[in-house]
């Protein structure tokens, strides 16, 4: 499927951190899951990024939201990749394209398993400066799908060359999976009663029998 963003948007916001349109995000080359050359990047920084980027209030609101709500994606593991791009040496930003998986529903809006989403990082410094995802929200890049893929980040370890390679894996977690109502057992609640099937009897080898009065 064609993928849907507002191509103008995204333009402008490589010409805003000095990319050109050759840098599109959603297509360029070179991204990696080799994280060793990533920059710094820690909780204020997704705190700055998500809390600060817009001066209008309602947006501010919003943008604290994701910050306070990432949990549902980050921790329950909807976020299901993750690359780094460094791009050239002369460029000041490094990309991140993530693909994370939305809440409710087994597929996004436009019919697909995951919504697409990057942001750019300041080489030097880590912080956030733009971002953009196909959600219906993420236009201003400070949806919760890019709180998430900013936190699946910052909880990654570099470790040393000694240690092994730094590549990001995603993590194995339980998920709840819809199911048809017929898969489901009703079981009438027996308080206070023992099931016989599970009822356990006295062993003589529970006993101490050396241990006497």
């Amino acid at each position: 499927m064609t993928q849907i963003y507002a191509k103008d948007s995204i333009e402008t916001k490589l010409s805003e951190i000095g990319l050109s349109e050759n840098c599109n995000p959603y297509s360029v080359s070179g991204y990696t899951k080799g994280f060793t050359d990533i920059p710094d990047f820690g909780l204020i920084d997704i705190f700055n990024y998500l809390t600060f980027k817009n001066a209008d209030y309602d947006r501010k609101k919003k943008n604290l939201k994701a910050f306070k709500t990432f949990e549902d994606l980050f921790s329950d593991g909807h976020v299901q990749q993750l690359e780094f791009n460094p791009l050239s040496k002369d460029d000041n930003a490094c990309l991140f394209h993530a693909k994370v998986k939305p809440t409710q529903r087994e597929s996004t809006y436009l019919k697909k398993e995951f919504y697409d989403s990057w942001f750019a990082l300041d080489k030097s410094v880590g912080y956030g400066i733009t971002g953009h995802c196909e959600c219906k929200g993420g236009a201003d890049g400070a949806c919760r799908h890019i709180a998430a893929a900013f936190y699946e980040l910052e909880a990654f370890d570099k470790v040393s060359c000694t240690e092994g390679e730094n590549l990001w894996m995603k993590r194995p977690t339980c998920h709840d999976i819809p199911l048809p109502m017929t898969s489901l057992s009703v079981v009438k609640p027996t308080f206070g009663m023992i099931n016989q099937d599970e009822k356990v009897l006295p062993n003589i080898n529970d006993y101490d029998l050396s241990l006497r009065s």
